[in-house]
């Protein structure tokens, strides 16, 4: 399968995949620091003829598809979620998964507080980046429009990890 990750960081979920059975691994990330760094490693593991990081926005580059999609914890980082999701899900052939604060319950109140801390460190930094707390339900409502369906959901640490696949199957050019 070919798999892009959005938010690739220094591209430690990306080798991965590729390690465990991944055909191609695209991993895109705002970050030309995290890009060279990923690039950097996946040659030192072998894995440049499979692995590759660019530096670009997934809400806005360009994207190929790909049999699956993920963002691991990038959704609560972007501030244009709606953008973001449609952008991205329209790229998965197979599956979308993603991972994001689990925003229920008491864990909610805990996130915002969380973030709300978070936030003001990087304001008084005067650093651009803020959390997000997005509602759950818009993005599952959004997945849905793009012919996604629910298909796994489980927490882990305050942690929600979901997965959408779809039910035609497209064929992918990557």
């Amino acid at each position: 399968m070919s798999v892009l990750e959005i938010g690739s960081g220094a591209g430690e979920l990306a080798r991965e995949l590729a390690q465990r059975g991944a055909r191609t691994v695209t991993g895109l990330d705002l970050s030309p620091e995290s890009v060279s760094i990923a690039n950097r490693e996946a040659a030192a593991e072998g894995l440049s003829g499979r692995v590759r990081f660019e530096v670009g926005d997934g809400a806005t580059e360009p994207l190929a598809p790909h049999d699956v999609v993920v963002l691991n914890r990038v959704i609560c980082c972007y501030p244009l979620v709606q953008e973001l999701v449609n952008h991205t899900s329209s790229a998965a052939g197979r599956v979308y998964a993603f991972t994001v604060p689990r925003n229920e319950g008491a864990l909610r109140l805990f996130w915002r507080l969380g973030f709300w801390v978070e936030n003001t460190y990087h304001a008084l930094r005067r650093r651009r980046f803020r959390a997000y707390l997005h509602d759950l339900g818009d993005v599952d409502r959004w997945l849905r429009a793009q012919g996604l369906t629910p298909a796994k959901r489980f927490s882990r640490r305050g942690w929600l990890h979901a997965v959408y696949v779809r039910s035609e199957r497209r064929q992918t050019s990557v």
